[in-house]
């Protein structure tokens, strides 16, 4: 009768170490939200350097001749009525 209870209480304690490492809000679910959760604070801080290095640039220098020019280049915005000509070079095989 002994031997058969230790197997009891063995299972059962086997069980719940089972359930708390493992289960729905278990040990393992917690390790990777602590980890996601330092992943995502990491990047919130290198998303506010980049605005607050962003806000600096625009006071320190940023006129609207360069904020038109960076418009024009890189986003292709043109003014209304305005007809943007792009060249692209020929390849060597084309000739």
């Amino acid at each position: 009768m002994k031997k058969k209870y230790h197997w009891e209480v063995l299972a059962a304690i086997i069980l719940m170490a089972y359930l708390i490492i493992s289960g729905n809000q278990g040990l393992w679910e917690l390790y990777h939200l602590h980890q996601q959760k330092n992943y995502l604070q990491i990047q919130n801080v290198k998303l506010k350097q980049d605005i607050h290095r962003d806000q600096e640039e625009y006071k320190h220098g940023e006129d609207l001749f360069m904020i038109e020019k960076q418009a024009r280049e890189e986003l292709d915005l043109a003014k209304p009525g305005e007809i943007i000509y792009r060249f692209i070079p020929s390849s060597k095989n084309n000739e």
